[in-house]
């Protein structure tokens, strides 16, 4: 039972964080991009406030979608069973669909990347599945 306990509050914890940390990088590529493009130059420098909007504000919003999502891909997708190599891949493939997306919807970027990442993890699961 304390296995079980263990196991569900160290996944939430680190669907949290990688929610977190996406939810941070799509809020800068979804506000710059637009207007700014790639460019860090002139009026586009990354100020403080920049910083910490997008730390809470992308952050709190990666987080609440992180954690659904997170717990979706673990006990249904991969069931409780992975390698590091497939954590890495969805979770650079949820962060770097989301960032594209992000600089193309800005808005609806964050409603789009639990089901990128849903796409990701069903191709990572269906890539280890044994052929019968």
């Amino acid at each position: 039972m304390r296995r079980v306990a263990a196991e569900v509050v160290l996944v939430s914890l680190g669907s949290i964080a990688a929610g977190w940390l996406i939810g941070i990088a799509q809020h800068f590529i979804a506000l710059r991009v637009p207007s700014c493009g790639l460019s860090l130059a002139g009026d586009c420098r990354l100020g403080g406030s920049e910083f910490y909007l997008a730390f809470w504000e992308g952050g709190l919003v990666g987080a609440a979608f992180g954690l659904p999502t997170g717990l979706a891909v673990w006990y249904g997708m991969l069931r409780r069973h992975s390698t590091v190599s497939q954590v890495r891949t969805i979770m650079l493939g949820s962060l770097i669909g989301g960032c594209a997306i992000g600089a193309v919807i800005p808005v609806l970027s964050a409603f789009v990347t639990p089901f990128l990442t849903l796409a990701v993890a069903a191709l990572v699961s269906y890539r280890r599945a044994p052929i019968t």
